[in-house]
């Protein structure tokens, strides 16, 4: 018996180029009638995955974003219209505050009987961790925020245990666990971008690199990594530091002077790919990222932040990766040593970090998620 039909609206701020996989999988899944709604950026931001217009899909639907001038309050035109109009039986909103036409779908959807899901993150510091969603006026408006929507879409089973410990009901949790396309980081597409000419060197040269990728900002720590990595002598091993962002230039002022440390900035997806694949080991020392979810598909090891959150919840501590804790850079020498030394280490780290990822992470699993959400929420609401 085929699935019986529901039309899915998700709104997004931007459409970031990483969630294609995951919107594709979900208008091609039988059943589903898929509508993207995102806004339109004023200006391409590579540094962050994004471009615009983002490629024309048959599910798009393009939304214009207004600012409040001198704050992060914003609203998206022609959002609550495409809500409201009985266009969708289920819509998913991006879980932003900020976004204050989402707080008017939640407040409106419930009299035209559509069933609204929030999907996020959950919040991790100031107060909030696993045990609770943050104390003081913080905590209250954001139990007020999560109370207004049907259900939450979770970015893994440690935001789901937050919001649950935060008073949600348990029936109106669910996870799709977030992550980017790691089903094919075996090797590069045949049809993949010709190399750029430092990349190219990299890899033709015999050394070891432990590699780390992601935009260049402050809670990213790569200075400390490059100071944790030279500290700890590895004069036959590189590092291979990717990315770009406000925070390049003190990036570079660490590695000056390092003949091993290597700065290549921006790089492509096709030459991301050819660089984890490479890598001796990955490296994430401050605010963890998908990279590691790209990094644990290429099976190499993992060393990242024992920080709390969905982003580094399947890295597990001696089982499939290392975590350490940030800022400690001497913990961080001496694991960067020992991984170093240790070849079996990183032969079985790595092949279990695999093996996790593809459990766990796929964007089949994710597509999964997402569209079990929609319909049982739909369930729930229609009572059935």
């Amino acid at each position: 018996m085929p699935p019986v039909a529901v039309r899915l609206a998700i709104i997004q701020r931007y459409f970031p180029h990483y969630r294609k996989p995951v919107f594709d999988g979900l208008w091609a899944r039988p059943g589903i009638a898929l509508s993207l709604l995102y806004g339109l950026l004023q200006e391409p931001r590579a540094d962050l995955g994004i471009s615009q217009p983002a490629p024309p899909m048959p599910y798009t639907v393009p939304l214009g974003n207004r600012y409040l001038p001198g704050t992060r309050l914003m609203w998206q035109s022609g959002a609550l219209r495409h809500t409201l109009s009985g266009a969708c039986d289920v819509v998913i909103l991006e879980g932003d505050m900020h976004i204050l036409s989402n707080v008017a779908i939640l407040l409106l959807a419930r009299f035209r009987r559509v069933p609204v899901l929030l999907w996020l993150k959950g919040w991790w510091g100031d107060g909030a961790g696993e045990a609770s969603l943050g104390g003081g006026l913080r905590g209250v408006v954001r139990r007020l925020f999560l109370g207004l929507a049907d259900g939450v879409v979770c970015y893994g089973e440690s935001t789901r245990r937050q919001f649950q410990a935060g008073g949600l009901a348990p029936d109106r949790l669910f996870v799709a666990q977030n992550t980017v396309m790691v089903e094919t980081l075996t090797q590069p597409a045949a049809n993949a971008a010709p190399m750029a000419p430092e990349v190219e060197r990299l890899l033709a040269s015999p050394r070891p690199y432990v590699f780390t990728i992601g935009r260049m900002v402050r809670d990213k720590r790569i200075p400390e990594l490059i100071r944790s990595f030279v500290a700890a002598g590895l004069g036959k091993v590189d590092l291979v530091v990717a990315g770009d962002g406000p925070e390049r230039d003190a990036v570079a002022a660490a590695a000056k002077g390092y003949g091993n440390v290597h700065v290549v900035g921006p790089v492509s997806d096709a030459d991301a790919d050819r660089l984890l694949l490479r890598a001796m080991a990955c490296a994430f020392p401050g605010a963890v990222g998908l990279a590691v979810n790209q990094a644990m598909a290429a099976g190499g090891v993992v060393l990242c932040a024992d920080e709390p959150g969905p982003d580094s919840e399947i890295v597990v501590d001696g089982v499939n990766g290392i975590r350490l804790p940030h800022g400690d850079e001497a913990a961080w020498t001496g694991a960067l040593g020992r991984v170093a030394a240790d070849a079996a280490l990183r032969s079985r780290l790595g092949a279990a970090a695999r093996e996790t990822v593809i459990e766990r992470a796929t964007v089949g699993r994710m597509v999964s998620g997402l569209e079990n959400a929609a319909r049982s929420i739909l369930r729930l609401r229609e009572g059935r």
